[in-house]
């Protein structure tokens, strides 16, 4: 009988530990039965405190906005709050919805710019009482306040300032900034100018501006590129979490992207907002996306194909918010999980770099990247490589 029961014990034993390596050889060989998963190395801090990084979903508006929500142990921050799909009733807009479903009572909000598809939710969100918002940060936008006046009415990039930027009222009953000034106000909100080179804290991550595009004179009234002022004046702002890295930069354009990199900016960071929508004509240079050197990148623009299309992505996962639909990172320990609700693709590639070596990556993207994936995913070396869908 004691022989009996050891074998049975043994048998038991034996039983766990085939379970356990079945598990263990899933989780290592089975696409798609876990999230992906990217394991930062030798860019992180073994400690520091768990959050999220949520890039919210807004509905089908045919329009590009961003609204991401940033946790950190508990503690919220909204930066932007993306476009409304429900323009009838803004209250029942799909990021509201989503806000109110995910319990997410106490926040902060972040404005990068003065565009609605940044800010359009924002005065519904600081009136609507199911919130209270504890503080605003908004851009330092003294110089385009000033612009704004009337007596600059005639000036090409007129119109788009007024409509967003509004001192004197304007002919298209765009008040934006008094808007949010009046709510701020009755609310009685606490609010933050943000100025190139400040810093703040939510929770335990840390947030810093690294730049914001100095406007030196008033721009030549003939310019119509001029009229991209606002645009290029959004907050570039570094947000870090348990050692991971994410920059957001707004909708800066080329030229924004290029003066950072020659004032010398550390820009590098684990994930990567995609510049104004991932829109490749105004944004999105090469050497800006290589500066970056991120391991994720997203985009919130209604085309899929614009990013890889533009930039070297050797390096970076790739998602995008109208083809994935929400999408979350989650952060613990320097470890990114990501997952998103819809259209993920894996790929394995194995490839010959310029110096004749074979490697091989894996990497998450949407489905719609397909086409883009073999011409782009590797532009310098050479194209002679498979790829595996998993």
């Amino acid at each position: 009988m004691k022989t009996d029961h050891h074998s049975s014990v043994k048998r038991m034993w034996g039983a766990a530990f085939i379970l356990l390596a079945a598990i263990v050889l899933c989780f290592l060989f089975v696409p798609g039965l876990f999230p992906a998963v990217f394991q930062l190395t030798g860019r992180t801090e073994t400690g520091g405190s768990e959050g999220t990084i949520t890039v919210l979903y807004y509905g089908d508006t045919g329009m590009d906005g961003d609204a991401v929500l940033v946790e950190s142990n508990g503690h919220y921050i909204l930066m932007d709050t993306g476009y409304s799909d429900n323009k009838k009733d803004v209250g029942n807009s799909t990021v509201i919805k989503t806000l109110k479903s995910m319990g997410v009572h106490d926040l902060d909000l972040y404005l990068s710019h003065y565009h609605n598809d940044h800010y359009y939710l924002m005065t519904t969100i600081m009136k609507d009482d199911f919130f209270h918002v504890g503080t605003v940060y908004l851009p330092n936008i003294e110089k385009l306040l000033a612009f704004s006046s009337k007596e600059n009415k005639d000036a090409k990039w007129y119109e788009d300032l007024t409509r967003n930027i509004s001192i004197d009222g304007d002919e298209w009953g765009h008040y934006a900034y008094t808007k949010i000034q009046e709510a701020i106000e009755e609310k009685r909100i606490k609010q933050v100018r943000l100025h190139q080179g400040d810093t703040f804290r939510v929770g335990d991550a840390l947030f810093e501006v690294l730049w914001q595009e100095e406007i030196d004179k008033k721009p030549d009234p003939d310019d119509p590129d001029a009229k991209h002022m606002i645009n290029n004046t959004s907050l570039v702002t570094r947000v870090t979490i348990g050692g991971v890295r994410y920059l957001t930069a707004g909708d800066i354009y080329k030229s924004v992207e290029q003066n950072m990199m020659d004032a010398g900016l550390d820009l590098r960071a684990d994930i990567l907002k995609t510049d104004h929508h991932s829109n490749p004509k105004t944004s999105n240079l090469p050497a800006f996306y290589q500066a970056v050197d991120a391991a994720w990148a997203f985009g919130t623009g209604p085309a899929s194909d614009v990013c890889t299309d533009a930039t070297d992505l050797s390096r970076s996962n790739y998602v995008n918010l109208k083809n994935n639909g929400q999408i979350t990172f989650r952060i613990d320990r320097g470890e990114i999980t990501m997952s998103a609700r819809r259209n993920l693709r894996r790929v394995n590639c194995r490839y010959t770099d310029a110096g004749g070596n074979t490697k091989t990556k894996s990497f998450m993207f949407d489905k719609d990247q397909q086409y883009y994936l073999r011409d782009r995913m590797f532009p310098t070396g050479s194209r002679d490589w498979s790829v595996t869908d998993r």
